[in-house]
């Protein structure tokens, strides 16, 4: 026993050492001047971080500190190389260096730093102030007032991953959806409605049915790592079950083959986010208030780019362990690579929920102003101008290419995926409020929130102009019915 304790710690030792080595080379990422300065105090806190995180929740605690760390140093090389390149301030908010400078003022003045937390908290930087307070302790280890709020921040932060949830429900998820992807046993054939004869053509059942999984699947997480909701879950798991069953027995009803061909491919889009209205029902029950609403669709968007990001990493990995294979002259069986496509996705579903979401807490509670939120906001604005740019100009070639979404389904199509990107645009943008952001900053993005929401009203007004005239001229379909509903939301 003593053995494999000491083979752990020296193997979390040594995991440690590589780490710190590694962030050492990353901080020469950030200007001289700044590295200098502020560089060793960095790497120590890194340092004590890790022993720490090490401690208390083992290799699991570590993974989360180093993925946030990472995007938060993403972060702050973007705004320290802005501003020694144009000697600017990029003003996005208190930084972590601007409140270590705030707290070396009043180090020697308890009221004063008290009143600059509050300020901090009430614009949303609770994250920023904390790291500075972190920096001035490791600075200056003697001061008694930098003692009291280090550790007063480091018991009240403490938010731990459930890691002994999310872990085996996110392996449940993925083997779930692996064995519900293979096509040869699994499918829902089209059927001649008049000679009751299958068709060619078929659908995979994972892609009715996996999303209702992996939504009971997320829920049971936020229930089980926090507020313990059983009965909610259960009803909401059984109108999933419901309406996926419905779907299944219902759509050789639907008419033609064409028509089976159409519902069947909508059902997966449609089926997704009713299930991600079934965890935002979960969610939201005590929480109904606008405030919680949208707070619950920031958070379901950083979900999906934090998905997103380990589905490329993913992808990756799959892409050199085929190569690997194929160099080898071995292909690998097609249980395997639905293991890494089925098998890993549902997996990423449940992981990203658990790094993104703390279970228990209301949307608007939940953490936005740290790690990977601060990152994707900052982005998302980043992107706001290219946007307006980009659907300027589309408008302005409209009038020229007027006919093609009336005549192109091709072009409708398009139309509508820019529409969504827009709309989840839009929604990663806006601030929880008005605090968040200073004066100026706020002014400005808001000038380009109404800008991007004419210009896409435009569109829409276009687009659903385009899909009724089509409509008027042939019939009423599935596909057609989905848009126009589309388009009208």
């Amino acid at each position: 026993m003593q053995q494999e304790v000491h083979r752990r710690t020296v193997a979390g030792m040594a995991l440690v050492y590589v780490a710190n080595r590694l962030y050492g080379l990353l901080l020469y990422l950030y200007p001289r001047r700044f590295r200098h300065e502020y560089g060793e105090p960095m790497a120590q806190l890194f340092r004590d971080a890790m022993r720490q995180q090490l401690r208390r929740g083992g290799m699991a605690a570590l993974l989360s500190l180093w993925m946030m760390t990472l995007f938060d140093l993403v972060r702050s090389v973007f705004v320290e190389q802005m501003a020694e390149l144009f000697h600017v301030s990029v003003d996005w908010g208190g930084t972590t260096m601007t409140y270590l400078e705030k707290i070396r003022e009043f180090a020697r003045e308890p009221e004063q730093l008290e009143l600059a937390y509050q300020a901090a908290v009430k614009a949303g930087e609770r994250g920023a102030f904390t790291e500075a307070i972190q920096l001035a302790h490791t600075e200056d280890r003697g001061n008694l007032l930098y003692s009291a709020w280090y550790y007063r921040l480091l018991h009240a932060a403490g938010r731990v991953i459930a890691w002994s949830w999310a872990v085996p429900l996110a392996i449940l998820n993925g083997l779930l959806l692996w064995w519900l992807s293979d096509e040869q046993g699994y499918t829902l054939q089209i059927v001649n409605p008049f000679s009751g004869v299958q068709g060619h053509s078929s659908t995979p059942l994972v892609l009715v049915v996996g999303m209702g999984i992996a939504a009971i699947i997320i829920i049971t997480f936020l229930a089980g790592a926090g507020d313990r909701h059983w009965r909610r879950l259960v009803l909401i798991a059984l109108g999933l079950m419901g309406v996926t069953a419905y779907v299944i027995y219902f759509f050789p009803q639907t008419g033609t083959s064409l028509y089976q061909e159409q519902y069947l491919a909508l059902m997966p889009l449609n089926l997704a986010l009713l299930a991600w209205a079934g965890i935002g029902i979960y969610a939201l029950i005590g929480h109904w208030d606008p405030g919680n609403r949208f707070a619950f669709l920031v958070k379901s968007l950083e979900v999906l780019i934090v998905g997103g990001i380990f589905g490329f990493i993913l992808l990756l990995f799959t892409g050199v362990t085929v190569g690997l294979f194929s160099a080898l002259g071995i292909e690998p069986p097609d249980e395997i690579m639905r293991l890494f496509f089925a098998g890993g996705a549902g997996m990423i579903g449940v992981l990203a929920v658990a790094l993104a979401i703390e279970p228990g807490v209301a949307p608007r509670q939940q953490p936005f102003d740290e790690g990977v939120s601060r990152l994707i906001a900052l982005l998302l604005r980043l992107l706001l101008p290219l946007a307006v740019l980009v659907l300027t100009i589309f408008v302005f070639f409209i009038p020229a290419n007027f006919w093609q979404p009336f005549n192109n389904r091709e072009v409708l199509i398009a139309f509508n995926a820019l529409l969504f990107a827009v709309i989840a645009l839009l929604v990663g943008v806006v601030p929880l409020a008005q605090g968040d952001l200073s004066e100026r900053l706020w002014h400005w993005l808001w000038r380009g929130i109404l800008a991007l929401t004419v210009l896409t009203l435009i569109v829409g007004i276009y687009a659903l102009a385009a899909i009724l005239y089509r409509t008027l001229l042939d019939r009423l379909t599935p596909n057609r019915l989905t848009f126009i509903g589309w388009n009208v939301i």
